[in-house]
């Protein structure tokens, strides 16, 4: 398991790797996005800290489950 992977291991939150983003990581939140190089760059966990459920979110407990990645660009692909 990537380090992405093991940070982002709980509910609420969706992984999924994408092609032309502007940074090797990019985390989302209804609003508000965060770039880094590194899973290890400590905003990262702050982000996720602040975000999950943060809020910020319309629909606060919503799933994120039941999503696709039908159609979007692999990395390295």
């Amino acid at each position: 398991m990537s380090k992405v992977q093991q940070l982002t291991d709980q509910p609420y939150i969706v992984t999924s790797p994408y092609a032309s983003l502007p940074a090797p990581i990019v985390a989302s939140a209804w609003g508000e996005q965060l770039e880094v190089d590194s899973p290890d760059d400590p905003r990262l966990k702050d982000f996720i800290k602040s975000y999950r459920l943060g809020p910020q979110t319309p629909e606060p407990g919503a799933a994120c489950t039941g999503g696709t990645d039908a159609g979007v660009p692999r990395a390295n692909a």
